[in-house]
């Protein structure tokens, strides 16, 4: 029964020794520890000689407090106490433009600080009871109201009577680095944040007094800050976190990315980013933006050239503006096919006439024929190519015998297979007719003739017009 006794009296004071220092921070005084959440940050200007004194209480005697990676050297005590000393090099050369207080040891050693000087000037805690230049504006949503609130009003005097919970949420996620609480009563607060993933956790914090001083709060991403219900209502004078808007969430890019080209298109195929705060995919040609808001995990690109080297960029894009650097892919597009070369005419039929021969055949099937080629002896006669289906040779000699050839032509520049006729000009044949007349030597010619005759027809149908007339007139005056 003794040895029971002496087990239980054991456990309660091991208890409470780990009470003690958690009940001191939560008395007005931080606590910091090896991680970086629990570090006390200075970014003032400093020099090697510059005085500083800390005030703190030793949680593990073996284990003194740090500034800039230096032990400071004091009572290897677990009681409170100040130390004075004088900035070393080496804690310059370990940062040279913030003075940076951790504990010593390993990550469960920790260390009460009361207060941190600097050549006599107090940073902390911060002696400035100013709530301004905060991150919270004056609308609260208080009981599902967005309300303007006397506690973040700036006005220390003023107060709100808090017997229920209040919430204020972020347009955009903010990292806080510290906050100030005055009110006549102790409270916690939730603060949501995201976290690596993107994802939205809570944690809830303590606040540790009321008096209104600045107190470190190390946080990234946060989103909303909610002021719990109390169990009895209090008063609320002001309250205010500080800190900056959070960096940009960036998504990943796309991954497995593949593609099919032919010599006018390409298919980008890809799979999207996992990333909750994923919004959509951005595509570029070159420097150019030629699709946004896609959220699909293809793409087609038209109207491309063919055998031509492109580049695309693939960007994800967050739902607060985040984009990354986005996936690169360079594409060359197939050359163009090459086209079928149009069948070979039929239907060619030769008329021999008088020191000519008169040729015919039938159209061709395909559509992308343009026009044919003339041969005469295999020599081609056309300049341009012959748009239909009848050409005339002139200036043969009669009684000789002429191999005559008809070529199809495509818009790719294919051609067909040669078709051959012979043919030979005889004196009693059909002669040919040659003329240079055009269409406007012929619209000449009716000019010329028509003006001669304009008088004639004139006299031939003015003159019975006009007596036509009168007679009219005089019958509506002398019927």
């Amino acid at each position: 029964m003794l040895k029971k006794n002496i087990f239980v009296l054991t456990f309660l004071i091991f208890c409470f020794s780990f009470h003690i220092p958690s009940a001191s921070a939560a008395d007005g005084h931080q606590m910091i520890g090896t991680i970086p959440n629990s570090q006390l940050k200075f970014s003032v200007p400093f020099k090697v000689g510059d005085t500083v004194s800390v005030e703190y209480k030793l949680r593990h005697s073996s284990w003194p407090p740090l500034l800039n990676g230096e032990k400071i050297i004091g009572k290897s005590v677990i009681t409170q106490q100040t130390h004075t000393f004088a900035i070393t090099q080496k804690m310059v050369d370990k940062y040279p433009d913030e003075l940076v207080l951790s504990a010593g040891g390993d990550s469960s050693t920790s260390v009460i600080v009361y207060k941190f000087s600097l050549n006599d000037e107090q940073l902390f805690p911060d002696p400035l009871k100013d709530f301004s230049g905060g991150l919270l504006d004056k609308k609260i949503v208080k009981n599902g109201i967005s309300q303007t609130l006397k506690f973040t009003d700036n006005d220390k005097d003023s107060f709100e009577t808090v017997s229920d919970s209040w919430f204020y949420e972020f347009d955009k996620p903010v990292d806080i680095a510290g906050f100030r609480y005055l009110s006549d009563s102790k409270t916690s607060i939730v603060v949501t944040f995201l976290n690596a993933d993107g994802i939205e956790k809570t944690k809830t914090v303590v606040v540790p007094e009321m008096d209104g001083r600045l107190y470190m709060l190390d946080m990234k991403y946060v989103v909303s800050i909610k002021g719990n219900k109390p169990i009895s209502s209090y008063k609320l004078y002001e309250v205010n976190f500080y800190g900056e808007q959070s960096p940009l969430l960036v998504p990943d890019d796309v991954s497995n990315v593949t593609y099919e080209v032919t010599d006018k298109d390409a298919v980008l195929s890809y799979t999207l980013p996992k990333n909750p705060y994923f919004d959509h995919l951005e595509i570029y040609k070159g420097n150019t933006l030629i699709m946004s808001s896609v959220t699909s995990n293809s793409v087609k690109i038209n109207d491309l050239i063919p055998s031509y080297d492109y580049s695309f960029r693939i960007v994800s894009v967050a739902k607060d503006g985040g984009r990354s650097s986005g996936y690169n892919l360079n594409i060359k597009t197939a050359e163009k096919p090459d086209a079928e070369p149009p069948s070979k005419p039929k239907g060619l039929k030769v008329k021999e006439g008088n020191k000519a021969l008169f040729l015919s055949w039938n159209v061709n099937p395909e559509n992308d024929v343009i026009g044919y080629n003339v041969y005469l002896n295999e020599k081609k006669l056309n300049g341009s190519l012959v748009k239909n289906t009848s050409y005339v040779i002139s200036d043969l000699e009669n009684d000789q015998s002429y191999k005559v050839s008809i070529q199809a032509v495509n818009s790719s520049a294919k051609k067909s297979v040669i078709t051959d006729g012979t043919g030979t000009p005889f004196e009693k044949g059909m002669p040919s007719f040659k003329n240079s007349y055009k269409l406007k030597d012929v619209g000449n010619g009716v000019n010329s003739w028509f003006s001669s005759l304009w008088l004639i027809l004139a006299f031939a149908i003015g003159i019975p017009l006009a007596f036509y007339i009168a007679h009219r007139v005089k019958a509506l005056f002398f019927a």
